[in-house]
This record gives C-alpha cells, structure tokens and sequence, in this order.
C-alpha cells in the first residue's frame, strides 16, 4: 500500500498543481497599467523581464499582453530598433543621471587632478597634428554656418595682429566701429602690466575677455564686450583656467 502511494504521488502533485494553473485567474491590465507596459517597451526600450518585476507579474504575462496588442517582437536586446546603444542613449539623457555622471566625474578628478592633466599634455604632444587639424575644421565649418561666430573670431585676430604690430592696416576697420582707438587699447593694457608682463612675452600672456565674448547674443553685444575696458592681461596658464567664467577685477562700465 505505501509503495502505491510513493508511486502515484508525483501524478497527484502535478494534477493538483494542473489544476491550481487553470482555475488561476488571467491578469487583465487596466487601461493605465496597458499605457504603462506598451510606453515601457515601445518608447522606455524597456526590456519585458523588467516591465514583469515593475507591474508585479510574471515575464510570460508581460509576453502575452504584447502579442495581444500587436506590438511588433524582436529578438533579446532589443536589436531591431537600435539596442543597446539607443537605449543607453535615452538613460543617459535623464537629467539624474546626468547629474549622478557630473558628480562622480567632479569627484574623480578631484582626486586625480595630476593624472589627468599628465594624461592631457602627453596626448596633445603625440596627436598635436590631428587636433590642429581638427581644430582648423572646426573653425571653418562654424564660420561658415554662424555669422556671429566669425565676427568674434575677426575680433580676437584683429586684436591679436594689432599687439603684434602686424596686419594692422588689414584690421583698421574693426577698430572704426568700436568706441576707442588701437592706440588707447594698448595703453590700457600696459596700464595693467606688472614687473613680469611685457611686449616681448606676450605669448606667455593673453588677452583676456574678463565677461567672455561667448556671452554675446547679439553684435551690440559683441562690441560691448570687446570694449578694452572688459580687456585684460591674464597669464596664459590662468586664461586657460578662467575658460568662459566671469572675472570682475578690471571690469568697469561696459561690463554692467
């Protein structure tokens, strides 16, 4: 009698779990929990494993509401519309994740300041070629697509040439539609000189825009700013620093 009963049990355990499975209740989402499911796996890029654990049921479910709406499937990862790449592009464009991404690189390179600017300096010495000509690209196809950019970059070469006693003729122009002379912008600058700047290092030292000239919408704005009161002499190191952020010491009129 027991070795029967040994015998049967497995028989009676999946019946008895057979007939648990067609008695359960079939999941019906809502018509908010539908949205949610095809906006997670048609837009989201969301995988149905996932969409599963974020409504609570099983993946098989999530399988079948799919198919019943017509949602067109594909193979694991998502492939035929885009994949990995697409989806790691909409995670990335979270604005908390990329505000976790700014923070930890914040972090990584306050504590490895010294690797990084080694990393940099050595790279520009054995690609200096390539960035140049990637620089000059740059500047060309911007010039080329935005007016204003160009008349910022005539400004700084303007500039340039005139302190480096060169061109000056070529430039003269520039200098009629702003409010002061060549003259009165190389007498400002050498107003400011300290023991260490002079002409015959320039080069070590730049001229820098103390509100910077990206700030400009407009060329109202753009003379504004290219007033020689927003000039300054700036070490070349510290320019470099300062990037497009604000310094005031020198900043008079023309700067408000």
């Amino acid at each position: 009698m027991r070795t029967f009963f040994y015998a049967i049990k497995p028989i009676i355990y999946f019946s008895v779990k057979f007939i648990i499975f067609m008695n359960m209740k079939k999941f019906i989402p809502t018509t908010e929990q539908l949205e949610k499911i095809l906006k997670m796996y048609n837009e989201d890029l969301i995988g149905s494993h996932s969409i599963a654990k974020e409504i609570g049921v099983s993946k098989p479910t999530i399988l079948r509401i799919l198919k019943e709406n017509n949602v067109k499937m594909g193979s694991p990862g998502r492939r035929f519309i885009g994949g990995r790449e697409v989806a790691m592009k909409k995670y990335e464009s979270k604005p908390e994740v990329k505000k976790r991404k700014r923070e930890y690189h914040k972090k990584w390179y306050s504590e490895n300041k010294e690797k990084w600017n080694e990393y940099i300096k050595e790279y520009r010495e054995k690609n200096a070629d390539k960035i140049r000509k990637t620089k000059r690209d740059y500047e060309r196809n911007r010039k080329a697509t935005d007016p204003l950019y160009k008349l910022i970059s005539n400004f700084r070469t303007a500039i340039y040439q005139v302190l480096k006693e060169s061109n000056v003729d070529k430039n003269e122009h520039y200098f009629d539609i702003l409010p002061y002379s060549q003259e009165e912008l190389i007498q400002h600058l050498e107003n400011q000189f300290t023991d260490d700047l002079t002409w015959d290092n320039y080069g070590e030292w730049h001229i820098d825009h103390i509100k910077p000239l990206a700030l400009a919408k407009t060329e109202e704005e753009l003379y504004t700013l290219n007033h020689y009161t927003n000039l300054q002499p700036l070490w070349a190191e510290d320019n470099l620093k300062k990037g497009d952020s604000i310094h005031y010491k020198q900043c008079t009129d023309y700067c408000n």
